[in-house]
C-alpha cells in the first residue's frame, strides 16, 4: 500500500540490518480495544497511509544521514 501511495517512487530497501533492542515483528490487533471500548477506526488503513503519504510528499526533503548514522551505530557495536 505504500508503494501505491508513492505511486512507486520509493520503494522498501530490506538489509537484514537492526540496531540492538529494535523491534523486528510487529503487526496491529484491534480486537481487544473494538470489545472493550467500542472502538472503530474512522478511517481505512488504506486512506490513512495515502493520507500519510501526500504528508510526506508535502514537507521539504531533509539531508539523508542514513549511511552516516548506520556507520556510528556499528562502531558502537549497536547494529549488527
Amino acid at each position: 500500500m505504500l508503494v501505491d501511495a508513492f505511486e512507486g517512487k520509493i520503494r522498501p530497501v530490506v538489509t537484514g540490518q537492526y540496531r540492538l533492542g529494535d523491534i523486528r515483528h510487529c503487526y496491529a490487533d484491534l480486537s481487544e480495544i473494538r470489545s472493550k471500548l467500542k472502538f472503530e477506526p474512522q478511517i481505512s488503513l488504506k486512506q490513512g497511509i495515502e493520507e500519510f503519504a501526500n504528508w510526506v510528499l508535502s514537507q521539504p526533503l531533509p539531508e539523508d544521514g542514513l549511511d552516516k548514522a548506520n556507520e556510528e551505530l556499528k562502531k558502537r557495536k549497536m547494529m549488527s
